[in-house]
């Protein structure tokens, strides 16, 4: 057990590293290629490179690959069929997402940012789903809150793991657009997985969870408020498919859709304005963010009043998203 641990410790040091030094190294690429946008809730006018997500992923998965190798050596072995399943469906949804990205190169005479139609993202995630289908396609059952094990068949891996892939990936891609939110949400996130794979002794998944700890903790040090990186589709897709992927290998989705409650919350007030409202706040000239329509249409906004900086609501988000992980853990420990 001991040399579990040491292997899982040793890939978070190792993905805060070479994601730290990776980062360092494109941002200023990816600047100097037109790959930036502008920092919405700033009084002034900011260039910030966009697309980091492609970089914590790759980071995550180089990091992961070489103490996969070096703990082979020292008879610690996962299984291989849950190892490709995951990092395929990780790096195809991080791809995918920077597609997204990408049309930051492409901007309206306001510069705004061009994007994929709202419909055309719902599919974008499907082709990850189908390494982690072939991965339970033997697996009948799903575990629901409240009813445990229900029976489906092939309902379960061919139609229910792709749309939960969807809807986490899809989620997570909502709520953001403030420096360190979308970094910090999912830090709480993967050690509240952390700790619970420690409660069903899967080493699988702490492994997985401990790596893109330290592949996030990487990142939002560029990201953190004032952020030098933008997250992009490419991270906030990996965010909510990395959930989804770890708790369907894992078997434990109730304590996953428990832990997306936050998410969840804002799908059904972005609903509220058919998917147009945006997280940004009007930004004063003191730094203060002033709520930017007349009702609320983001969590953002709800913290909005004109006497909050960007830094203390992403810091009130993040204590939501605690207390859900403290929730989760309690009640499904």
């Amino acid at each position: 057990m001991i040399f579990y641990f040491l292997a899982s410790f040793f890939g978070l040091l190792l993905s805060f590293i070479v994601t730290l030094l990776m980062l360092k190294k494109i941002i200023p690429f990816f600047y100097n290629i037109g790959l930036h946008g502008k920092d919405m809730n700033k009084p002034c006018y900011s260039a910030v490179p966009d697309g980091g997500g492609l970089i914590v992923i790759l980071g995550f998965l180089i990091s992961a690959y070489i103490t996969l190798i070096v703990s082979y050596f020292f008879d610690i072995t996962f299984s291989f069929n849950f190892i490709h399943s995951t990092f395929l469906s990780l790096l195809l949804l991080s791809l995918l997402g920077f597609l997204e990205d990408l049309t930051n190169l492409i901007r309206s005479k306001n510069r705004k940012k061009i994007g994929f139609k709202q419909i055309y993202k719902l599919f974008i995630p499907i082709p990850a789903s189908l390494p982690v289908v072939l991965a339970v396609l033997s697996r009948d059952y799903i575990t629901l809150p409240f009813l445990g094990p229900l029976h489906v068949g092939y309902v379960y891996p061919l139609i229910l793991v792709p749309i939960g892939i969807i809807g986490a990936s899809n989620a997570t891609n909502l709520l953001g657009g403030l420096n360190g939110l979308e970094g910090l949400l999912s830090l709480i996130s993967f050690s509240a997985i952390a700790i619970y794979s420690l409660h069903i002794n899967n080493y699988f998944i702490l492994f997985i969870s401990l790596c893109l700890i330290g592949s996030i903790m990487a990142f939002l040090f560029y990201n953190w408020y004032p952020a030098k990186v933008f997250p992009g589709d490419s991270f906030t897709y990996f965010v909510g498919g990395s959930i989804a992927v770890l708790s369907i290998l894992g078997d434990f989705e109730r304590f996953a859709i428990f832990l997306m409650l936050l998410w969840f919350i804002e799908f059904v007030l972005k609903i509220r304005s058919k998917f147009k409202a945006e997280c940004f706040g009007k930004p004063l000239s003191d730094g203060a963010l002033q709520r930017p329509y007349d009702s609320i249409y983001s969590l953002t906004h709800i913290f909005m009043n004109g006497k909050r900086g960007e830094k203390q609501i992403v810091l009130l988000l993040a204590l939501l998203q605690l207390f859900i992980s403290v929730v989760a853990l309690i009640i499904y420990w």
